[in-house]
């Protein structure tokens, strides 16, 4: 069973006063886009970790199959949204695949593929993506979890 944590809990503070996740992208905004994306991949469960404006996020997800968590302190870096998202996962995760709300180019063959590769024989995974920054998306086995 693997897992997807769809870190949504941030500020957007380099976009001044709106939040990007709300922002419209291709009929649906961001973290629709984002989420649906998951959701038509081989994940067998998204959990969103919510913060900043979670109600209006929320909102916007509720018709989705989706698990919610939040994480109020939601400055506090990526590392403790992570840890949120895992302790929500179901006790037979397997792997957790560690993605942020905002990269609504990713497409679920994308997602797939580092899905694939992660229910191989490889711990973690740290993909490559021209338009990303290397490790901003990333996968790993219930046997790393330790690590955070």
């Amino acid at each position: 069973m693997i897992s997807a944590i769809v870190l949504a809990a941030r500020t957007s503070s380099k976009m001044g006063v709106k939040n990007k996740l709300l922002l419209p992208f291709k009929n649906n905004t961001f973290i629709e886009h984002v989420v649906s994306q998951l959701l038509q991949s081989k994940v067998d469960e998204i959990i969103v970790v919510l913060g900043h404006e979670k109600d209006k996020v929320k909102q916007l997800l509720t018709q989705k199959e989706v698990v919610f968590t939040v994480n109020t302190a939601y400055n506090s870096g990526m590392t403790p949204p992570i840890q949120m998202g895992i302790k929500a996962t179901s006790k037979n995760t397997d792997g957790y695949l560690i993605c942020l709300s905002d990269m609504p180019f990713l497409t679920t063959g994308d997602y797939n593929k580092i899905l694939t590769s992660i229910s191989g024989n490889k711990e973690i995974i740290l993909p490559f993506f021209m338009t990303i920054k290397k490790g901003i998306l990333f996968a790993f086995q219930r046997t790393l979890k330790r690590l955070f």
